[in-house]
This record gives structure tokens, sequence and C-alpha cells, in this order.
């Protein structure tokens, strides 16, 4: 068996926008809270709040990023956008999966794509982003 995912979760890079980087750390421990919830094979319920919770945090902050793109004109928000429709159509085939089988796991290898993904996506993507607001007045 490989390293725990669940030990490679670290606080997200701050990107210097504050409404970003409060996101940033809201999705983060909702992430922590849900794989730790896995790990632990908890109720359904419990599972089931947390992994909702995540979701719709996620739903919202791409959400608020994508209307900050638009507003400043991102040269980029194709690009950035697609990245949150395909994280967001993985989540949603996850949370599926979860209410058809009855039962909340992940593969070691999805939760590491999950983890990895923020770490990457906000590392670059949305450091991007947050150079691009900067120049627009945003901090």
């Amino acid at each position: 068996m490989g390293p725990d995912p669940q030990a490679r979760i670290k606080e997200p890079v701050r990107v210097g926008i504050r409404c970003i980087d409060v996101d940033h750390l809201a999705m983060h421990e909702q992430m922590t809270l849900f794989l730790g919830l896995l790990d632990r094979s908890s109720s359904q319920e419990p599972l089931a709040q947390a992994a909702n919770d995540f979701f719709q945090i996620t739903v919202r902050h791409f959400a608020m990023e994508e209307r900050l793109m638009e507003a400043t004109d991102y040269p980029d928000r194709g690009r950035h956008a697609d990245q949150h429709a395909l994280l967001m159509r993985i989540l949603l085939d996850w949370w599926r999966g979860f209410v058809s089988r009855g039962q909340y796991a992940l593969a070691d290898e999805d939760r590491a794509f999950l983890v990895e993904w923020f770490e990457d996506h906000i590392d670059t993507e949305d450091r991007w982003l947050a150079d691009h607001l900067r120049q627009h007045g945003y901090a």
C-alpha cells in the first residue's frame, strides 16, 4: 500500500487575494475533514454531510473566481474555467458513486488526485489569476 494521502494534505499556498485565500483555506479544511472521515470509516451521515459541504464550497468558490475573471476580462478564463468544470464533473461522478453504492470510499489514487489537483491548481492557475486581479486593483 502506498503513502497515506491524508498525510500529504498541506495548507494551501496564499495567492494574495483575500477572498480567494479565505475560500482556499475553507476548502482545505472541508477536504481534510471529508478525507479524514473516509479514513475513519465514519457512518454515512457525517460523510454525506462532509462531502456535500465540500462540494458546495467548491461550487461557490469556482463561481466567485469565474465572476472575477469575467469582470476583469482575464485572458485565460476559458482554460481556467475548463479546469473547474473538469473537477466538478469528477466530484459529481464520485458523489453519484457514493449514493449508488451506499458506501463512501475513494481509492487511494482518487484521494491523491484530489489533493494534487487543488495544490497544483492553486499554485499555478490561481496564482496567475491573482497576479491579473492585482493589476486590476484587487487585494
